[in-house]
């Protein structure tokens, strides 16, 4: 006899579809044909490459993009490659549309690789489906401490503002607004429970239905454009080549609980890697923490003591015009 939960399997899915199709003008299948493979290696350098994994939905698939340089897997791998002079082997197991229910199928498929450097992003289709935003935070939570516990530096980029996108039909904008909020507080305490970094693509003053907020989205009206994914990852790469420390020193593990906020090297051009002192850094509780992350931008956030976190301010502000 089949499995329960497997029978009900193919009625969630068809629920998420219908409730997906409610929520949204043209539904998410459009994005799906821009997909751009960028798994590989990356840049030079001696000795065994260093291990980046992807995983999450559309947004680490870099749904929207068109160049594969400018992919969100290309662009980490390339500047991890740069501060940690090493080669720097990408794999995106992301897959489009996926839930936070569904992260553990990719998961399993890292539990027998050497750790490395995990990048979490997930999130905006929980928002869109008809799932409780405690639900998807806690089955993320329980993949974020397999992949801490098994030695992975993980770092998690939150769910970003799913209001004001032109594909959101307009009954919707309020209740998704609300739900990506919450969901984005508690994908940041889940993190820093467990031993990961957060850092908040939460643009919740973001106007993305005006320019030049439009020109921060691609065509489907959803998901980001080349622009849009760089404005993340602007705020995601100081953050991942500081994480990247532990996993790039070999037979250095670090266990979760003592992974306090990295430190990178500061120069004329921002933080270029691992190093000097992080100004502007302090600890606050994790309530503090969680708050903080849908009300700044940029804002990254890394365990401390027991209890609290470390949070650091992005030096990078939207590139809002007048």
């Amino acid at each position: 006899m089949t499995p329960r939960p497997a029978r009900r399997r193919p009625v969630r899915k068809a629920l998420s579809r219908l409730w997906a199709a409610a929520v949204l003008t043209r539904g998410e299948e459009p994005g799906r044909q821009s997909e751009i493979a960028c798994s590989g290696t990356y840049g030079d350098g001696p000795g065994e490459p260093l291990r980046l994994v992807l995983l999450g939905d559309s947004a680490a698939l870099s749904i929207g993009v068109e160049r594969r340089p400018e992919t969100v897997g290309a662009v980490l791998a390339t500047a991890l490659s740069k501060s940690a002079a090493r080669r720097v082997e990408l794999r995106v197991l992301a897959r489009f549309g996926a839930l936070s229910s569904s992260l553990s199928r990719q998961v399993d498929r890292m539990m027998l690789a050497h750790p490395g450097v995990a990048v979490v992003a997930i999130g905006t289709s929980d928002v869109l489906a008809p799932v409780r935003t405690r639900t998807a935070a806690r089955h993320l939570e329980a993949e974020l401490r397999r992949l801490t516990e098994a030695g992975w530096s993980v770092t998690i980029a939150t769910v970003p503002y799913v209001r004001q996108q032109p594909a959101v039909r307009r009954w919707a904008r309020s209740l998704t607004a609300r739900r990506s909020r919450r969901l984005a507080r508690a994908q940041t305490h889940a993190a820093l429970r467990c031993g990961a970094q957060s850092v908040s693509l939460f643009d919740h003053h973001l106007d993305l239905g005006a320019e030049p907020g439009r020109d921060l989205l691609c065509a489907d009206g959803l998901h980001p454009s080349a622009q849009g994914y760089a404005l993340h990852l602007r705020r995601l790469v100081p953050a991942i080549q500081a994480t990247a420390r532990p996993a790039a020193e070999p037979g250095r593990p670090r266990p979760p609980e003592h992974r306090a906020m990295p430190e990178p090297r500061r120069s004329a051009d921002g933080p270029v890697g691992p190093g000097g002192p992080w100004p502007h850094g302090r600890e606050v509780p994790l309530r503090t923490a969680a708050a903080a992350a849908v009300i700044i931008p940029g804002l990254q956030c890394a365990p401390g003591r027991p209890g609290r976190a470390v949070v650091r301010l992005t030096d990078f502000p939207l590139p809002l015009g007048p």
